[in-house]
Formats: structure tokens, sequence, C-alpha cells
């Protein structure tokens, strides 16, 4: 491979990430520190009709009879 082929390759992945990572920086959280029990809001605009989310959290469930069970509502 060539130097220029590696810089034109270099530019074109640089260029096709930028197009295909949403404009994080479009979007705020309130509160900015939350705490445990905080109600988070995410509000923002996206030149695209959906934007993917993604959520972590854990949560410590009684085991009762060698069974547990938790129910995710309302997330």
């Amino acid at each position: 491979m060539t130097k220029n082929t590696k810089i034109c390759l270099l530019v074109c992945i640089t260029l096709s990430l930028f197009l295909l990572i949403p404009s994080a920086g479009a979007f705020e959280i309130a509160p900015a520190n939350p705490n445990v029990g905080d109600e988070i809001i995410v509000t923002g605009d996206s030149p695209t009709s959906s934007v993917p989310a993604k959520m972590v959290f854990t949560k410590t469930v009684p085991v009762e009879d060698g069974t547990y069970l938790y129910y995710v509502g309302k997330v």
C-alpha cells in the first residue's frame, strides 16, 4: 500500500465515523450529577428520527427459596 493510499483510507474512515456517530453534544442530561433515586431527563435534537440509547443500572434482589424475581416496569 502506498503512502497516499494509506492517507486516503484514513481520511475516509475518519469521515465515516463522524457521519455514523450521532452528535452527542446536542443532548443535555439533567441533573448533571444525579444521585440514587433521582429522575434523569435526557433532552436534545437529532437530525434522524431515532437515537440509539443504552441504559445500565444495578439492582440487589433478595433470594427466597433459591429463586429470585425482579420486575422491570416503566424503565
